[in-house]
C-alpha cells in the first residue's frame, strides 16, 4: 500500500491537471450539450466534437463505418489493447431546448447528467496521454461511440468489439455521473418488441377485450405484478407503447418495447418463457401476436477481488485523502455499452467522471468540484493497465 501511494504521488506530478483543464472541459461541455443528439442521430454533435479535436491540434482521429470517432494515441493502424470510450448520444432530441447554465458549483441542463461531461473530457485525457507517451509504450484508443442509449442498442460499441475483439485487452467506459461507482459486471439483457394485430376485424367487432392497445395495457399491469413475484429478476423496463389507427380511427395494431434484465442467463430464459405464456393468456382468437427479440447481451465481467478492482479502491482512497473529495466506492452491474466488451470476457470497468443527478429531464445537473479527480482516476487506471500489459 505504501509503495502504491508513492507511485500515485509520482503520477500526480506527472499528470499536472489544473484550472485550465476544468475550464476547457466546461467550454467543451457547453458546446456539446447545447446540440441535440438522440441515438443514431448524433451527426451534429459529432461534427462539433471533431471541431473541438481540431481546435486542440488533435489529428490522429477518424470516423469509422459505424459513425464512431476513433482517436489513436499513435499513428499506427493497429488497434490498441486499451480502449477508453463514452457515447456521443443523449436522451433528448431537437424538440427540447438544450440550454446549459452554470452556477458556482454546478452545471445544469438536459443531458449534462448523462455522458456529455465524459465526452467533454476526452480531448483532455488524450492530451495528457499524448504528452506522456514515454510512460505509455502501448497504443491507447479513445472513442466517442454512436447509439449508446435506448434504441441505439450500443451500435457503435458493438461495431468496435466486432472488428477488434481479439486485440482489445482492457476497456474503460466513462459515464457522466456516479463518481466512485464502478460497473464491473454485465447482467443478461434481452430487448424485445411485442406486436399485436387484429385479424381484419370490422370496426364494430373491436372491443376492449380484443383491442391491441387495451391488451398491451393489461399486459403491462401483469408485468408489474410478475416482477414483484419473481426472485432474481433485476428489472423489466417498458421502452415504449404505440398504437396504429385504421382510417376509421380504430386501433388495429399495437406494439410494446420491453427490456428484461436478469443476473443469470438461465434466469433470463425462464423470465422470457414466463412472459410469453402470460401474454398468450391475454390474447383473444381475434388477434395475432409476435414477440421479436431485437437484441441481447450475455452476462460477463470480473470478480469482485480482481486486481483492477483492487487498484481502483486504492485510487479512490488516494483521491479522498489528497483531493479532499470523499469518494464512496461501490460495485454495481452495468447496463450501458460497457456490457458489450464485458460479455466478450474483455476486462472492462465503467466509471463516472463526477457526481450529480440524471433524471433525463431539464433539471439534470453535475457538480464541478469532482471533475478533475474524475479525470485523474482514468489517467491513474490507464497507467496501471499499461504497466500490466508491459509485464506480460
Amino acid at each position: 500500500m505504501v509503495l502504491f501511494m508513492l507511485k500515485l504521488e509520482e503520477l500526480k506530478s506527472t499528470f499536472r491537471l489544473n484550472r485550465s483543464d476544468i475550464e476547457e472541459a466546461l467550454l467543451n461541455l457547453r458546446e456539446l450539450a447545447s446540440i441535440p443528439a438522440p441515438p443514431l442521430k448524433e451527426e451534429k454533435r459529432r461534427e462539433k466534437f471533431i471541431s473541438i479535436l481540431k481546435k486542440n491540434q488533435i489529428t490522429n482521429f477518424k470516423v469509422d463505418d459505424y459513425g464512431n470517432v476513433i482517436i489513436s494515441l499513435t499513428e499506427t493502424d493497429d488497434f490498441a489493447p486499451i480502449l477508453i470510450t463514452t457515447n456521443l448520444d443523449s436522451a433528448f432530441d431537437e424538440s427540447l431546448s438544450h440550454t446549459v447554465s452554470f452556477s458556482s458549483d454546478k452545471v445544469m441542463g438536459p443531458g449534462v447528467g448523462e455522458n456529455c461531461i465524459a465526452l467533454a473530457v476526452l480531448p483532455i485525457l488524450y492530451r495528457h496521454l499524448r504528452d506522456h507517451k514515454d510512460i505509455f509504450n502501448k497504443n491507447i484508443i479513445l472513442a466517442a461511440t454512436t447509439g449508446g442509449l435506448g434504441n441505439g442498442d450500443f451500435y457503435g460499441m458493438r461495431g468496435i468489439i466486432k472488428k477488434y475483439q481479439n486485440k482489445i485487452k482492457n476497456v474503460i467506459t466513462l459515464r457522466g455521473i456516479d463518481f466512485g461507482k464502478v460497473g464491473y459486471q454485465s447482467p443478461a439483457i434481452s430487448r424485445q418488441i411485442i406486436i399485436i394485430r387484429t385479424k381484419n376485424l370490422k370496426k364494430e367487432a373491436i372491443n376492449w377485450s380484443n383491442n391491441p392497445i387495451t391488451i398491451l395495457a393489461a399486459f403491462m399491469k401483469e408485468l408489474q405484478i410478475f416482477q414483484k413475484s419473481q426472485p432474481g429478476i433485476n428489472q423489466i423496463n417498458i421502452s415504449f407503447i404505440r398504437g396504429g389507427l385504421d382510417f376509421d380511427g380504430v386501433p388495429s395494431i399495437g406494439s410494446l418495447g420491453i427490456e428484461i434484465i436478469a443476473e443469470e442467463e438461465n434466469a433470463l430464459f425462464a423470465v422470457e418463457n414466463a412472459i410469453a405464456l402470460k401474454l398468450r393468456s391475454l390474447i383473444r382468437e381475434e388477434c395475432d401476436y409476435n414477440i421479436e427479440v431485437i437484441s441481447s447481451v450475455l452476462p460477463g465481467g470480473m470478480a469482485k477481488n480482481h486486481k483492477i478492482i483492487e487498484e481502483l479502491k486504492d485510487i479512490y482512497k488516494w483521491i479522498s485523502r489528497n483531493d479532499k473529495i470523499p469518494v464512496k466506492f461501490h460495485l454495481a452491474y452495468s447496463t450501458s455499452e460497457a456490457t458489450i466488451p464485458m460479455s466478450q470476457d474483455i476486462k472492462t470497468v465503467e466509471l463516472g467522471i463526477t457526481s450529480g443527478v440524471n433524471n433525463r429531464y431539464l433539471d439534470d445537473y453535475i457538480y464541478l468540484k469532482p471533475v478533475l479527480s474524475g479525470i485523474k482516476q482514468v489517467l491513474f487506471l490507464t497507467h496501471f493497465l499499461n504497466s500490466q500489459l508491459e509485464e506480460k
